[in-house]
């Protein structure tokens, strides 16, 4: 008798914790080969870029963030690169593609890995997300700007694109404003 291959809900959580992992072993790479990622180190890349500073700025963002480094670093150091009005526009812009890439990667791997999990409480905090989805996601992010763990987690939980970037745009200008005010403030 033939055992039953495990089925694709049961392995759902494969991919993404294949993904997890090779991010993980990049994440501890970069550390043992010394890159610091702090706001004065960022600042230095990006005034060092020239006029392509800006496009470094994005890139570091999106690349750093997929590596679960908190964007909040980032969003420091525009506060020291430019004006303002310049490192909100350049932040919003960076922490939107990050959310949405990072969502998007892990989407596709996972699919929605979170539904195949019968656990009650997993289930309800699930039903509550598809109860307002843009207002969760908002909240989310009002809370924990575009940490990766939670865009995992929204990526895995089935959540729809759409209601992602709706959520995500509206939730992360508070945290943008704060961080971007206190930027002067920390920076010197």
């Amino acid at each position: 008798m033939d055992p039953q291959p495990p089925s694709k809900k049961t392995r759902a959580w494969v991919k993404p914790a294949i993904m997890i992992g090779v991010l993980v072993v990049l994440a501890v790479g970069l550390k043992v080969s010394g890159v610091e990622v702090e706001p004065a180190t960022v600042v230095g890349w990006v005034r060092s870029s020239g006029p392509w500073g800006l496009l470094v700025y994005v890139g570091l963002v999106v690349a750093f963030n997929l590596v679960q480094v908190p964007a909040w670093i980032f969003v420091l150091a525009a506060g020291g690169v430019w004006s303002f009005p310049v490192a909100l526009a350049a932040s919003y812009t960076a922490c939107m593609l990050a959310a949405a890439f990072t969502f998007e990667v892990f989407g596709r791997a996972g699919g929605d890995a979170l539904r195949a999990i019968d656990k009650p409480w997993v289930q309800k905090v699930l039903s509550t997300i598809d109860a307002h989805p843009v207002r969760g996601v908002a909240l989310l992010r009002a809370v924990m700007m575009i940490a990766p763990p939670a865009t995992i987690a929204l990526a895995l939980a089935g959540v729809r694109r759409r209601d992602h970037l709706l959520g995500t745009a509206i939730g992360i200008v508070g945290p943008l404003l704060a961080i971007l005010l206190l930027s002067g403030a920390i920076l010197g």
